[in-house]
């Protein structure tokens, strides 16, 4: 795993000048902006990404579980396609700064309950340990647009109050565009 002691890891590309209130919304990204993100995207959606995921060692990535489990047909380590150093959802299949992964091996976190696919779902519920690492078929090359995240030390402890960055794909402003990583 990388720490944030490693050279190279956890670098944002942009500096933050304002504060959002709420992660709904967001702003446009820039290719590079957070090189950690990866898109999960099962094959058999021919490639469409449905959920996010953070590279936290050359080839590890930390998801939700329920990502990979919430759709029956995609069960399997077969069935995805990770892709990293990616902006674009709506642009083209595959951008000259992406590097393209088949996943080797998924581990999700044994308390894990299976029955609460979502949030609050199901059961009423929240659903707690909604982890799962997922092992890439190789190491990333890591470039200004592919590289870690640095993990914090197992003492860390968050501050309350303390501000933080939500990254993700997701709408903007135009339900239409589902576009930057922000």
């Amino acid at each position: 795993m990388w720490k944030a002691s490693q050279e190279g890891c956890g670098v944002p590309g942009i500096k933050f000048t304002r504060p959002q209130p709420r992660i709904a919304g967001g702003r446009p990204s820039e290719t590079g902006n957070w090189p950690w993100m990866v898109s999960l995207s099962p094959k058999p959606m021919k490639g469409q990404h449905i959920c996010g995921g953070t590279l936290i060692a050359s080839n590890w990535i930390l998801t939700s579980a329920h990502c990979l489990f919430a759709i029956p047909f995609l069960y399997g380590e077969n069935k995805w396609l990770m892709r990293l150093g990616k902006l674009m959802q709506s642009g083209p299949l595959k951008e000259e700064t992406e590097q393209d992964f088949n996943v080797s091996l998924i581990v999700v976190h044994p308390l894990y309950d299976f029955r609460v696919l979502m949030p609050t779902e199901a059961l009423g519920k929240p659903s707690d340990h909604d982890l799962a690492l997922v092992k890439l078929s190789g190491d990333v090359t890591v470039t200004p647009w592919v590289r870690p995240i640095c993990l914090p030390s197992p003492q860390f402890k968050p501050q309350p109050g303390k501000l933080c960055v939500i990254t993700g794909w997701g709408l903007i402003n135009d339900p239409s565009e589902f576009t930057y990583v922000t």
